[in-house]
């Protein structure tokens, strides 16, 4: 599986949990609910319903660390490898389609971004290794086709993952946890006490 498609994967999830009515409101039996690819092939599902376009993926953010390690023994060593790390961003595209004077899809696209912290829902999140980055509002995209209005919103979601590129004979990355003290101030009562995790 792709990039894209787990990405896909991870966002319908997402929005099937987060709104229990996509599943409900299904008019199509063959449709598991009403969110779909938006170049999915066939007969769409009936209004409303959700497009997912993964627009972009593997765009790099910052630069990525690279770590040398040499194995093997002797002297000099005969065999050396790398390991690398960065992190990834990508740019998710998912409209609402709604009968005339209908906004329900649109508040699909609201609902989910405001469910995001529930606990189920950032298991989901979580497990596809995805942070989620809302880039603004829901956007009204309606367009005139044939001689009607065609009900759209938009709402543009950034996501970013961590890739890593260990070769054969090195150590995963390790993440270790550390705790640091700071005092306010001289005699004050409640020190401020920092946990940080550090990758190694």
């Amino acid at each position: 599986m792709s990039t894209r498609d787990e990405i896909l994967q991870a966002v319908r999830a997402w929005f099937v949990a987060a709104i229990p009515e996509i599943v409900a409101s299904s008019t199509d039996a063959t449709a598991p609910h009403q969110i779909i690819k938006h170049d999915a092939k066939g007969p769409r599902p009936g209004l409303p319903y959700l497009t997912v376009k993964v627009s972009t993926a593997d765009e790099g953010v910052g630069v990525d660390e690279v770590r040398h390690a040499d194995v093997g023994g002797g002297s000099p060593p005969e065999i050396s490898e790398w390991r690398a790390r960065g992190e990834r961003a990508g740019v998710i595209d998912i409209q609402g389609h709604d009968a005339q004077g209908a906004t329900v899809a649109a508040g699909w696209l609201e609902c989910a971004v405001t469910r995001l912290t529930r606990p189920d829902i950032e298991a989901i999140i979580d497990a596809a290794g995805l942070t989620i980055v809302n880039r603004g509002t829901v956007l009204d995209v309606s367009a005139l086709l044939d001689e009607e209005i065609e009900r759209r919103h938009l709402r543009t979601i950034e996501v970013r993952y961590g890739v890593r590129d260990s070769g054969p004979g090195l150590p995963e990355l390790l993440t270790t946890e550390t705790s640091m003290t700071f005092e306010r101030y001289d005699d004050h009562p409640d020190p401020l006490v920092v946990d940080i995790d550090v990758t190694l």
